[in-house]
């Protein structure tokens, strides 16, 4: 339990469908994989740390993809 306080606490009761909810806001979830320009992605940090090495080397950006087959 956390130490917020809500004056009307139904209006977030659909949060409760997703488990964990909170960690899914963090760039470093990994819990769902997401495509995005085509690729699949672990985590939204990933497809960031991607995208920054494609201005440089396209190539290069792919390795942080799932499809790349690369693992850490």
């Amino acid at each position: 339990m956390s130490n917020e306080t809500l004056n009307n606490s139904k209006k977030y009761d659909a949060l409760k469908l997703f488990p964990h909810w909170r960690r899914r806001l963090s760039n470093f979830d990994s819990s769902l994989d997401f495509t995005w320009k085509g690729r699949m992605w672990r985590s939204v940090d990933h497809a960031f740390q991607g995208a920054k090495m494609w201005l440089v080397d396209e190539e290069k950006c792919n390795c942080f993809s799932i499809d790349s087959g690369v693992t850490p």
